[in-house]
């Protein structure tokens, strides 16, 4: 889908999509009422004020400015000059000198001291007193201009009268697809599985080391899964023992430690991807090969068999049924988490010979009834639940979240769940969270009340209402948006299994192991 669904109903509409963004962000004390939408003249006139700010904008006599002991470089002068420059600013005196508009985003930064009402800068980057002054003065005019970047938006382009048919177009693509999957999944039935090409996959060479295992086990390490950009010996090796395919991934300690813990209280497990060997010295661990993600998978190869799709489901199902099981939550629950193997039967049709969910680096244990609250939302923007993009109230209600829209993914509906228009989002102030959040609650919505009760803030209740206020205005232009309209397509198990995963109600969501017994995977032979 590539309309921006925060920008369809114009200026004042995105004003209050503000609200999200900056919560997003973590600016947790701005929660801008929909009572105080700014006038076109007070936009106007911010852009204009914009445009003319320089370093000196602000003067620095209203300015404290005062120096400490450095502890930054500066050689034998580290820890003996006072070179270190804090300025302060109190916000009775530069506020006045700002728009309006700007105030909240300024009184919620990170700079901004509340019990003494004044913004504290600080930098000891030189050694140089007025070097570290002027950089305090940069990081100021930066803080006005990202206020600015946050509060202003853009000005309407002729192409926002095309958003709503964009949708449109949008809806019916998504529509088509889960037509065709299950006119497929009714000729797969019969027999008429295509046969497929093998999927390409591009390595890079590296140069080939021994590893030996603390089990004994001798590994060859070959080429290159996936390069990392800062350091190659972090790269995600394939390694080779006998005939048999392994993945070699360095990690950090904690990680690496959490992966034993967990290896041991899933042993034997094979529906979640644990590493069979490590190596301690080098914090490795050495994972089974598998050909593919999911993700991958389904990008490469939009016509795989539609029967061996729900067996991957299926087995995703069964891995967060013995994860949850033992009150761990996974907390990134996408496609390219997803591990899957496959090959060629005699027919040359594509058959699943396994699938396991992989990559636990941000999962926890979390005993019944415990909350995961953090500063910032943690895992992919684009699978996460609405608490999860809130970062508050996440548990095992918000992987099943995350595994319905997998499940939405793998039966034809990407049209409707990725995004494509990063860039567009970026040149209009708009991040992945607030774009996702407002999408989810035009297909999943109307928000219930106990969303924002369930995510217990302030800022944030205002930041949900205000995304509910956009999508709900979305959905009467587009109404087929809802779930309830296009998810007919997939048949009535799956549409009822779907719409209790993606409740915009952490509370109502079913347990993995309801999921499980739905009469949807009854469908088919697994």
């Amino acid at each position: 889908m590539e309309a921006r669904l925060l920008d369809l109903l114009g200026s004042k509409r995105q004003m209050r999509g503000k609200a999200m963004g900056v919560a997003i962000k973590t600016y947790a004390g701005f929660a801008r009422s929909r009572d105080g939408d700014v006038t076109d003249e007070e936009l106007d006139a911010a852009r204009q004020w914009l445009a003319r700010l320089d370093p000196d904008t602000i003067p620095r006599s209203i300015c404290d400015i005062s120096f400490s002991r450095s502890s930054g470089p500066g050689g034998q002068n580290v820890n003996k000059v006072s070179s270190k420059a804090t300025v302060r600013i109190p916000t009775p005196s530069i506020l006045p000198l700002l728009p309006p508009i700007l105030h909240p985003y300024i009184t919620s930064s990170r700079y901004h001291a509340q019990k003494s009402s004044e913004l504290v800068i600080q930098a000891d980057d030189s050694r140089k007193q007025t070097d570290n002054v002027n950089a305090c003065f940069r990081r100021l005019h930066d803080l006005i201009t990202e206020a600015g970047k946050q509060a202003v938006p853009g000005e309407t382009s002729p192409e926002q009268t095309k958003r709503v048919e964009g949708l449109q177009k949008a809806e019916a693509a998504g529509r088509r697809k889960m037509k065709e999957y299950q006119s497929k999944k009714k000729a797969a039935r019969r027999g008429g599985a295509s046969k497929m090409p093998a999927a390409r996959t591009i390595l890079q060479h590296a140069e080939i080391t021994s590893v030996v295992g603390e089990s004994g086990r001798v590994y060859a390490q070959g080429e290159v899964l996936q390069r990392h950009r800062e350091d190659h010996a972090l790269s995600i090796f394939k390694a080779k023992s006998g005939d048999e395919d392994f993945v070699f991934k360095r990690v950090s300690r904690p990680f690496y430690d959490q992966s034993l813990r967990l290896a041991a209280e899933f042993v034997g497990s094979r529906r979640l991807r644990m590493h069979n060997d490590c190596k301690q010295a080098e914090n490795l661990l050495i994972y089974p090969y598998f050909n593919s993600t999911l993700l991958t998978l389904i990008r490469e190869d939009p016509d795989f068999p539609l029967l061996e799709r729900q067996r991957i489901l299926r087995h995703v199902g069964e891995a967060l049924q013995e994860f949850h099981g033992r009150n761990w939550v996974h907390i990134d629950v996408k496609p390219d988490n997803i591990l899957v193997s496959w090959k060629c039967n005699e027919k040359g049709e594509k058959v699943v010979t396994s699938a396991a969910l992989g990559d636990f680096d941000i999962a926890l244990k979390l005993e019944d009834g415990q909350q995961l609250r953090t500063p910032q939302a943690i895992g992919n923007a684009m699978w996460r639940s609405p608490e999860g993009q809130t970062g508050r109230g996440v548990t095992k209600a918000s992987d099943i979240y995350s595994f319905g829209l997998v499940c939405i993914y793998v039966m034809g509906g990407k049209d409707y769940l990725l995004l494509d228009n990063y860039k567009e989002l970026v040149r209009n102030h708009i991040s992945a969270e607030q774009e996702v959040l407002t999408r989810h609650f035009c297909f999943f919505g109307p928000v219930p009340e106990a969303l924002p009760k369930h995510v217990d803030s302030e800022a944030w209740c205002a930041a949900l209402e205000a995304a509910s206020d956009d999508a709900n205005k979305t959905v009467k232009e587009v109404p087929g948006l809802r779930f309830a309209h296009w998810g007919e397509e997939l048949g009535p198990e799956a549409h009822d299994m779907l719409s209790g995963m993606t409740s915009l109600d952490p509370g109502a969501r079913p347990t993995i192991h309801q999921v499980l017994a739905s009469p949807w995977w009854e469908d088919d032979v697994l």
